[in-house]
C-alpha cells in the first residue's frame, strides 16, 4: 500500500514540476490565439475562453462570458480590425496553483487602415486554467503601450538614490 503524504513542500515541487506543463499551455493558447485572430475567427478565439471568461480589452470595456466575447471579436473583425494582423509572445508565467497560471503575453496588433498600416503594441495579462483537461482563459486583461509614459532618456539617472535628496 501505498500513502501520499502532502506537505507544502511536496505542494510546491509538484507546483514547479507542473511549470513546464504551464509554460507550454500558455505557449499554446498564445499561438491558439495568434491563429484565429489572423483568421478573423471570433469563433475560434471565443473558444479557448472559458464559459464565464472575462475580457478586459484595451479600451477599457468589460466583456463577460464566452458569447459576449465572440460578438465582440466578430463585429471587430467585421469593422476596423477586417484585415489586422496580430502576433502573441509569451513574455513570462507565473503558476499560481496546480491548475491555475498568469501569463503575461506580449502582443503586436498590425491594423491595415486604406493603404497604411499601423502597428499597436500591447500587454496582456492572461489567466488560465485547467477545465477539463484544457488550458481555458478564464480572464483576458489587455493594455496599450503607450510611448508617451516613458521616461525620457536619463529620468531614472535624475531619481533620488534611497537615502539622498532629489537635487
Amino acid at each position: 500500500m501505498t500513502v501520499e503524504v502532502t506537505t507544502t513542500t511536496t505542494k510546491t515541487a509538484r507546483t514547479r514540476a507542473g511549470s513546464g506543463v504551464m509554460k507550454q499551455a500558455a505557449l499554446d493558447v498564445a499561438a491558439k490565439l495568434e491563429l484565429a485572430w489572423n483568421r478573423g475567427s471570433a469563433d475560434g478565439l471565443a473558444a479557448l475562453f472559458a464559459e464565464k471568461a472575462d475580457v478586459i480589452p484595451v479600451n477599457g470595456g468589460m466583456l463577460s462570458g464566452r458569447p459576449a466575447i465572440e460578438t465582440a471579436f466578430g463585429k471587430a473583425f467585421a469593422g476596423g480590425w477586417a484585415r489586422s494582423r496580430s502576433n502573441f509572445r509569451l513574455l513570462k508565467i507565473k503558476p499560481l496553483e496546480e491548475t491555475v497560471v498568469v501569463a503575461l503575453l506580449g502582443q503586436r496588433l498590425t491594423l491595415l487602415e486604406g493603404d497604411s498600416q499601423r502597428e499597436v503594441a500591447i500587454r496582456a495579462t492572461a489567466v488560465l486554467r485547467e477545465l477539463g483537461g484544457e488550458w481555458k482563459i478564464v480572464l483576458l486583461q489587455s493594455t496599450g503601450v503607450s510611448q508617451a509614459l516613458v521616461p525620457a532618456a536619463g529620468a531614472a539617472e535624475t531619481a533620488p538614490k534611497k537615502g539622498r535628496k532629489a537635487p
